[in-house]
């Protein structure tokens, strides 16, 4: 890579090294070698953790990206994966950045498209798209709305990779560590700072990441991680939000982890109180079934066409 080549024009691309790196790494850059913005357009940062020994493996990788420039950034062992994302954004100098898991593969033209969007919009701080979901109980297209940044209040509607201005970036408290979902937090953030959001609605990239909620230990975290997020970014939630969050994080028996994925807005909370409330009066609510009304024994059939009467 050309050292004088302007910055502004320059994408920082930041793979975060976990999992079985020797089986995913390789398909990963070689998507990226074939970005349609051309190679010389990126700058490939390998964030690891220093026991991975990486450096030996990226001499032969190396030949796939020249004549982009490879540089690798390592952590201490411990490094989480939010760590490993800041400590190689910060070594980033384009004035677009991307971070990317290594289980992602980039249709060639993902980079191209998610610049495009952003240009004529000074205000959208984030450019995404939608993906194929390869593994997991929901293989196939993933549509992500284009709900706009309010959308975040209940979900993360932007996934794992987003394309991000340097400057929206720099407006940001960065990956936060103390919740599993730190990309929604930084989403969060952006728009907590008024970024607006770009969606583009093709398939830019597939994953072969399970989905979130497939493992035990993402279902116990959800409840405790959505209530850091909404914590942490307390002035971009609803106030029957944050007080969910603060319950939750109480102990408080009203305050559930509800559904995976999913912060409560104020309805939501509204019924959780309610619902908690009627239990301790030992009010058990009639099945769903027996609600039905009119009973559907009290409903008379009509008759498809008037009877003739029958003349003796």
């Amino acid at each position: 890579m050309d050292g004088t080549m302007n910055a502004k024009h320059l994408v920082s691309v930041v793979i975060a090294c976990e999992g079985n790196l020797p089986d995913l790494l390789p398909d990963l850059l070689l998507s990226l070698s074939r970005q349609t913005i051309g190679r010389n357009e990126l700058e490939i940062i390998l964030a690891c953790r220093a026991g991975q020994g990486l450096v030996p493996e990226a001499e032969s990788w190396r030949g796939i990206l020249e004549p982009a420039r490879l540089k690798i950034a390592a952590a201490a062992d411990g490094a989480s994966p939010a760590r490993l994302r800041n400590m190689g954004l910060a070594k980033a100098r384009g004035g677009h950045l991307l971070c990317l898991p290594a289980f992602v593969r980039l249709d060639p033209r993902f980079v191209e498209r998610c610049l495009l969007l952003l240009e004529p919009e000074p205000d959208a701080g984030l450019a995404y798209a939608d993906f194929m979901n390869l593994r997991g109980p929901a293989q196939g297209l993933v549509r992500l709305p284009d709900a706009g940044s309010e959308g975040l209040r209940a979900r993360n509607i932007i996934g794992r990779v987003a394309l991000m201005r340097r400057s929206a970036w720099e407006s940001c408290d960065g990956f936060r560590e103390d919740s599993p979902y730190f990309e929604w937090d930084l989403w969060v953030q952006a728009a907590l700072r008024q970024w607006g959001l770009a969606h583009c609605g093709q398939a830019l990239y597939s994953c072969r990441d399970e989905r979130p909620g497939a493992s035990f230990r993402a279902r116990a975290e959800d409840g405790r991680a959505k209530a850091m997020l909404v914590i942490n970014n307390h002035a971009f939630f609803k106030p029957d939000t944050v007080r969910w969050a603060v319950s939750y994080l109480r102990g408080e028996p009203w305050a559930t982890a509800f559904r995976l994925g999913v912060i409560p807005g104020r309805p939501d909370v509204r019924r959780l109180i309610n619902e908690h409330v009627l239990a301790l009066s030992g009010y058990v609510p009639a099945p769903l079934d027996a609600a039905v009304w009119p009973p559907e024994a009290a409903i008379e059939p009509e008759d498809p066409e008037p009877r003739a009467k029958t003349l003796m």
